[in-house]
């Protein structure tokens, strides 16, 4: 894993305050890594953009038009301001976006995919992974079942766990080019302790 500090962001709705405070932090290890592995820079998907720094750090190496799906308002600001050429906001959650199919080269979920609170964890994942192109690279995070289901005192938000097993299951059609599982104690935010159990991954659909 990119190390504890990143265990450190996931709190809701703590975490929607502190977009505006958190948009010129660099972008996250695992994203650099999986753009080292893109064969072609031209669409990229950010799911639960928030402060949109990866985005930006997308359209910033290589990448004509990112697409970035947030429903917060704050992220919302934080794309107007920006005015990035290629940048392409959404102001939606990702429950209700409208997957193309065949058209990313790249779709960024860092920490958000747990946070989908639809009917159907694994229809949306197919959903994902069919509207990436032949090659494509899709990464992000997903929670273990050994995750502490505690995310503060004034949250309650639905969250998504899964086994090992269930987690390799989801990418058995795909090329699997970093996987890791981390479980570590570490905190929110807040300060408040958590224990961690994360999968990062990054994935490339086959041609």
């Amino acid at each position: 894993m990119e190390g504890k500090n990143n265990f450190e962001v996931i709190r809701q709705p703590e975490i929607k305050s502190s977009y505006y405070e958190r948009k010129d932090r660099p972008a996250r290890e695992l994203l650099v890594q999986a753009v080292s592995f893109c064969e072609e820079k031209k669409q990229a998907l950010d799911l639960g953009a928030g402060d949109l720094a990866e985005s930006k750090f997308l359209l910033e190496n290589g990448f004509t038009h990112v697409t970035a799906v947030d429903k917060s308002p704050q992220s919302k600001k934080i794309g107007e301001e920006l005015n990035i050429s290629g940048l392409d906001f959404e102001n939606e959650s990702f429950n209700n976006f409208e997957f193309a199919k065949n058209k990313y080269n790249l779709i960024n979920a860092q920490f958000s995919l747990p946070f989908y609170d639809g009917e159907n964890f694994s229809d949306f994942m197919k959903k994902i992974i069919d509207s990436l192109k032949p090659n494509g690279i899709f990464t992000g995070h997903l929670f273990g079942i050994k995750d502490d289901h505690y995310w503060g005192k004034d949250s309650n938000p639905k969250v998504s766990y899964h086994t090992k097993e269930e987690v390799v299951a989801m990418f058995q059609d795909l090329e699997k080019l970093e996987f890791r599982e981390t479980e570590e104690d570490g905190k929110l935010r807040s300060g408040e302790p958590k224990h961690w159990h994360v999968f990062s991954f990054i994935v490339k659909k086959k041609d």
